[in-house]
This record gives structure tokens, sequence and C-alpha cells, in this order.
């Protein structure tokens, strides 16, 4: 395997783990988004347990949001690695 070869195969090793980071910080927003409103149906908006699901909430697409960078990021390696495999098999 060319060293070339090898960054892009990384390449795809960390963007396919972007990706399950992403996966998995979407749906730790959408249940924090879900409990927010069961509390807030629950207790009513301005209740405790609703301020808490609001601050969780806030948390998770905190998280889903840099999860949604570093996913970008990853996609732009792969496409670097990828031209790069491109160019490397037309010499």
């Amino acid at each position: 395997m060319t060293p070339t070869q090898e960054r892009a195969a990384r390449a795809r090793v960390a963007y396919t783990h972007a990706a399950h980071e992403l996966l998995v910080a979407t749906q730790a927003e959408l249940k924090a988004l879900h409990w927010l409103q069961v509390a807030e149906v629950t207790y009513g908006p301005a209740s405790t347990a609703a301020n808490q699901g609001r601050g969780a909430w806030r948390a998770a697409v905190e998280v889903r949001e840099k999860a949604t960078v570093d996913m970008h990021a990853r996609t732009e390696e792969m496409d670097q690695a990828q031209s790069a495999l491109v160019t490397e098999a037309r010499r």
C-alpha cells in the first residue's frame, strides 16, 4: 500500500468515525428535546424540570454542532485524499 493509499484509508476511517459521532450527537439532541417537551407539558414551561431540560437540550445542541464541524473537516480530508489517489493513479 502506498503512502497515498494509507492516507486515504485513514481519512475514510476518520470520516466514518465522525459520521457516527454526528449520528450519536443528533440522537442525543432529539432525546433531550423530547424530554424537554415532556417536562413542559407535564410540569409547565416555567418549571424546574423544564428549565433543566432546556439546559440539557442546549448542551446537546452544542455537542451536535461540534460534531457537524468535525464532520465537515473529515469530509474535506477524505476529498483531498481521494483527489491524491486519483492523481497518483493517473501517473
